[in-house]
C-alpha cells in the first residue's frame, strides 16, 4: 500500500502556540511555522514503516533561524526517525510521502540534518520529519513542535497539523 504524495508550495504562515501547562517553555518567537487552521492528517502506514511529512518554516526578514530541536507532542505509537531541512525551489515541496519518497524534487539531493541548519534570513524551508510507526495500534502525534534560535534567543513553535498512522485511512 502506498501513501499519496502531496506536493504544496512553499509559503508564509503563521504559527498556532500552545503553552505547556506548569512549564516556562520558549516564547513562540518570530519564526513562521504551522498554520493558523487545526488539520488532521491520517497516512496509510503499517506497522515498522516510515512516512515523510514537511512544514514550511521561514526565518524572519532580518535574521537567520538555527533549528536546535524537533519533537512530538503527544505522541503515542510514533517517533521520529530523522529531521531533514530542504531549500524549496520553485515551489516544490513535501507535503507527506512514503519514506524514502518516490519522485523527490531535485532539492531532496541537498538535504541537511535539520537539528543545527540554518534557514537564511527572510527565506522559507522545507522541515521534513521521518515518522515511524511502532506497533500494531494506529500511531497519533498531536503536533511537532521545533525548538529554533534566532540572535542567539531560544524559541518554541507548534504547528497545527494532528498526525495518526495505521493500516487503512478509509
Amino acid at each position: 500500500m502506498t501513501a499519496p504524495m502531496r506536493w504544496v508550495a512553499g509559503g508564509t504562515v503563521l504559527a498556532l502556540v500552545a503553552t505547556l501547562t506548569g512549564c516556562s517553555a520558549p516564547a513562540p518567537g518570530p519564526a513562521m511555522f504551522g498554520g493558523d487552521a487545526e488539520n488532521k492528517v491520517c497516512l496509510p502506514i503499517a506497522d515498522g514503516q516510515q512516512a515523510l511529512v514537511g512544514e514550511g518554516i521561514g526565518a524572519p526578514v532580518g535574521a537567520e533561524l538555527s533549528i536546535t530541536s524537533v519533537k512530538l507532542a503527544d505522541a503515542d505509537g510514533v517517533g521520529i526517525g530523522s529531521t531533514f531541512l530542504m531549500q524549496i525551489i520553485d515551489g516544490n515541496a513535501f507535503g507527506t510521502a512514503l519514506m524514502p519518497p518516490e519522485n523527490p524534487p531535485p532539492a531532496w539531493e541537498d538535504r541537511v540534518d535539520a537539528v543545527g541548519a540554518t534557514v537564511p534570513r527572510g527565506e522559507v524551508w522545507n522541515l521534513l520529519i521521518v515518522l515511524k510507526r511502532g506497533g500494531s495500534e494506529p500511531g497519533k502525534a498531536h503536533r511537532i513542535i521545533v525548538g529554533y534560535e534566532v540572535d542567539g534567543v531560544a524559541y518554541e513553535k507548534m504547528n497545527s497539523t494532528a498526525y495518526t498512522l495505521q493500516d487503512k485511512c478509509f
